[in-house]
Parts: structure tokens; sequence; C-alpha cells
């Protein structure tokens, strides 16, 4: 039996969880509470913020109009 594959976190995945974070207690909310006002799990917003998971686009504007700010905030630039 094979083992599962672990990703290797990327960097993209773990600036975009620091932000999501900052950006989350900024606000006094618990991941709960942003998952709720999401719609989304509260696990997963657990495994964004530690750049464990791919976030969808969807997902992304889903957190920005909870948090109330615009996309740049969230995304980090790309190094050239």
């Amino acid at each position: 039996m094979s083992k599962p594959r672990i990703r290797k976190k990327t960097q993209i995945q773990i600036e975009f969880g620091k932000r999501l974070k900052h950006k989350r207690k900024e606000l006094g909310l618990t991941q709960e509470e942003l998952a709720e006002k999401a719609d989304l799990d509260a696990s997963y917003i657990g495994f964004l913020e530690r750049g464990e998971r791919d976030i969808s686009f969807e997902n992304i504007m889903a957190l920005t109009q909870v948090l109330k700010i615009p996309l740049k905030e969230l995304i980090p630039e790309a190094e050239s």
C-alpha cells in the first residue's frame, strides 16, 4: 500500500496564510466565525492559515468580502 503524497507548502501559500490570519485577528474573528461568514469549513481556514491548502478564486473572493478588504491585501506579489 502506497503512502499518501505530502505536498510541500509553497511560499505563496505560506504568505497568503499569514495575511489571512493577520486580517482575521485584526477584526477579532475566530477561525470558526470567519468560516461561518464565508460559508467555508473552519478546518479549511486553519489549513489555509498554515499554508497547507490551495484555495479557489471563489473562496478568496468570499474571504475578501467577509474581511472587507481588497483582493491585493491577501495575494502576495509574484517574484520576477
